[in-house]
């Protein structure tokens, strides 16, 4: 299962949602190793997740409130709605010019809470889950975008499908699009759309984008 868009640039940026979440300080190899363990985990916790509630990101153990300091050399766990998302260890706080794991995971804390705050993050996460990052139509690749395409009732299919769910495009609003499809035989598209839509497992329509650059081939009518 992947979660769309959770991704990261050539190094260090862990992204949610197209937003910078985190910058790890790690060689290359450590850093892409710890963010796909990242997305691996954030995709099982989304998918218990209601994008409508908030969602709280803190630390466990919380820190002491009768005076005492926190145990120096201690991991810290980093939670998002109480389930444990990932560990800052004495290691990552050296890592990061961090004095303390609990230094370096408050700091994480903060920006990961920047982010999960955002309705609009929230609902773009739980739309993409489980959702495929690319797919191939009429032998063009399209890549998933974060918002949900509403539903004008101008989606049409042929039938052709994708790790197992089926294409849909957009016809225009003057193409009759509101007339039985017998009426219609055939409304595939002689060249491949801008964007093709996938149904996701709230029956919503995830768009995916061509690449403005990637060549287009004209395809005889069916």
């Amino acid at each position: 299962m992947s979660l769309q868009p959770l991704t990261a640039d050539a190094t260090t940026v862990w992204q949610i949602a197209g937003q910078e979440a985190l910058r790890l300080e790690y060689p290359d190899n450590l850093a892409k190793d710890r963010l796909a363990r990242l997305n691996q985990r954030l995709t099982e916790i989304v998918s218990r997740l209601n994008p409508n509630q908030n969602w709280v990101v803190d630390i466990l153990p919380v820190r002491p409130t009768n005076g005492k300091k926190t145990i120096s050399g201690k991991p810290s766990i980093v939670r998002l709605q109480g389930q444990p998302l990932l560990v800052v260890t004495e290691a990552d706080a050296k890592a990061h010019n961090a004095k303390s794991s609990i230094e370096l995971a408050n700091i994480w804390v903060r920006s990961l809470s920047v982010v999960f705050n955002q309705a609009g993050i929230r609902q773009r996460l739980t739309a993409t889950l489980g959702m495929p990052t690319k797919i191939g139509f009429n032998g063009v690749t399209y890549g998933v975008k974060t918002d949900i395409a509403p539903d004008r009732g101008l989606f049409r299919t042929n039938g052709d499908r994708s790790d197992g769910k089926v294409i849909y495009w957009e016809i225009p609003a003057d193409n009759k699009a509101y007339q039985i499809r017998s009426i219609i035989p055939n409304l595939t598209p002689n060249k491949p759309p801008s964007a093709i839509f996938l149904l996701n497992r709230n029956m919503q329509f995830v768009p995916y984008a061509r690449p403005e650059n990637q060549a287009v081939i004209l395809l005889a009518p069916r």
